[in-house]
């Protein structure tokens, strides 16, 4: 496995932290791994030489660690100019600032980027430098054998057997496919229903209607075009509908199929499912974009309206408010509060879902029938309009829950 990193920062105190963490222990998780192979620099342009330097070799790095103020080349020049040399090297960002918003990032870098904020701990950067390492060397190991069965087509027939086997073995993530210079189908794996929820035939005979209106798909007939002219084209992304009506990202690549004459005879195509990843990419970004409004803005009704602003980018947040909890009186008092119908400024805490959630440190998402099962038990009681969803998230200073944040629709 390629547990190799390069690592640069100004400052060389952080360096040896990074060195401590790194080079003298071994991460625990569920599967212990070998240590990690580790270059540090005190410049982005001395990563960058190295960084080229190495790829010159044949040999890749999956991860580079960067901080984003430097002197010379800063954090996002470095980051720039090693995806000049490989697209697909991950970014960690390790910053104590706002300097960039999401979107100039994510204009600049498109994918495979995330953030850690100073301080972190051991953990926090241990664990997501080993996750991301496992599912970055998984990805490489499908793409290389992807390559292995691209440049056996010429036996096609004998390797077929064995070529099927493996993508009808593919679980959850993955499915490979074939069709010829017209687009006619002849392969489609059967994992595509684990993947999307659909048979093989049901995907083939209709998959025009599962495509979404994302202006991206506009480039996937450009590239396949590509293969069928006999170039490689660049891995791509593919919006579609999953058939219990979600929306899917496929990471997709395809490969010329050539005959002893060189000529195009079908075009292979392997599709990955990283819905989960850019999730977890978009997570990563309203976190950082929460951070940095914590510690810029000073007005507190300022500082609510931004998060809830911020959260809207994945959940719907017209109803939405802050309750924090005054232990000796048992009320809650709502220092922001945006709604349609309901108004407080403050209440009994009582049975309501928000004392609830204080009384269970746990978050809770309540559907219309969860709420029921609650009222029945007498566990809650209803306080203000009903909602059909209903989502409480816990507050904790030093481990005592202070509050609750809440969107309900």
């Amino acid at each position: 496995m390629n547990r190799k990193l390069l690592i640069a920062d100004d400052d060389q105190n952080i360096l040896n932290l990074y060195q401590d963490i790194f080079q003298n222990t071994e991460y625990t998780g569920e599967e212990p791994e070998k240590k990690f192979e580790t270059e540090f620099f005190l410049d982005g342009k001395l990563l960058v030489a190295a960084f080229k330097k190495t790829y010159e070799n044949k040999e890749q790095i999956p991860i580079c660690i960067l901080d984003i103020r430097m002197p010379g080349m800063d954090g996002w020049q470095t980051a720039e100019e090693i995806r000049k040399i490989d697209s697909k090297v991950i970014i960690i960002f390790v910053t104590g600032y706002e300097d960039k918003t999401s979107l100039e990032i994510r204009h600049a870098l498109d994918h495979d980027y995330y953030y850690i904020r100073k301080p972190f701990t051991e953990n926090e950067i241990l664990s997501l430098v080993d996750s991301l390492l496992k599912n970055w060397n998984k990805t490489e190991e499908l793409l290389k054998r992807s390559e292995e069965m691209r440049e056996t087509t010429l036996e096609l027939n004998e390797s077929k057997e064995k070529f099927n086997h493996l993508v009808d073995n593919l679980k959850s993530n993955y499915f490979f496919y074939s069709h010829d210079t017209n687009r006619v189908y002849s392969y489609m794996s059967p994992s595509i229903e684990n993947v999307l929820g659909y048979s093989k035939e049901e995907f083939i005979e209709n998959r025009y209607n599962f495509v979404t209106d994302n202006p991206q798909n506009e480039l996937v007939t450009k590239y396949t075009d590509q293969a069928i002219k006999g170039e490689q084209p660049p891995t791509f992304e593919f919006e579609v509908y999953h058939k219990d009506g979600s929306i899917h990202t496929l990471e997709v690549s395809e490969f010329p199929v050539f005959d002893d004459k060189r000529n195009v005879i079908s075009v292979e195509g392997m599709a990955y499912d990283i819905t989960g990843r850019k999730k977890t990419a978009k997570l990563q970004s309203i976190l950082y974009e929460i951070s940095n409004a914590v510690n810029r803005i000073e007005d507190y009704h300022e500082l609510y309206g931004s998060i809830q602003n911020i959260l809207s980018e994945i959940i719907d947040t017209i109803n939405f408010y802050i309750a924090l909890y005054d232990k000796k009186t048992d009320t809650l008092s709502l220092p922001y509060q945006k709604d349609e119908k309901d108004q407080f400024t403050s209440f009994p805490a009582g049975k309501t879902l928000t004392s609830f959630v204080i009384r269970t440190r746990k978050s809770l998402l309540a559907t219309s029938k969860i709420q029921n099962k609650l009222f029945q038990s007498g566990e809650v009681e209803q306080v203000g309009t009903p909602s059909k969803v209903w989502l409480g998230v816990p507050l904790f200073v030093h481990n005592e829950v202070i509050g609750v944040v809440a969107v309900q629709s």
